[in-house]
């Protein structure tokens, strides 16, 4: 999304606009945009939120930070998880080997 507002030509232009953006997994569409001084965001939840482009814009930023840092987040715990599951796995070799022993 904030791609599609930083690289949308002139929108003070007044008049019709005709813009082809990614609606995601490699699909694309068409859209003719009328009304330039406002755009729609998707909060979440199935609510969009009316905002200037400036305000969409930053919003995508803040929004992009929050989800780098969940993604390293989530990576972080993956490392431990793996960790923990390499512990046990050579645990139970460990006992499996004393077993035969």
């Amino acid at each position: 999304m904030q791609k599609l507002v930083e690289n949308t030509p002139d929108l003070s232009k007044p008049g019709h606009m005709n813009l082809k953006f990614e609606i995601g997994t490699g699909v694309s569409t068409f859209a003719e945009v009328s009304d330039h001084d406002e755009v729609y965001v998707n909060i979440g939840l199935g609510f969009l939120l009316k905002m200037e482009p400036e305000e969409a814009i930053k919003y995508a930023k803040i929004r992009k930070k929050a989800l780098k840092r969940e993604v390293e987040h989530n990576r972080k715990l993956a490392v431990e998880i793996k960790v923990r599951i390499k512990l046990v796995l050579l645990a139970l070799n460990e006992l499996n080997n004393n077993a035969m022993n």
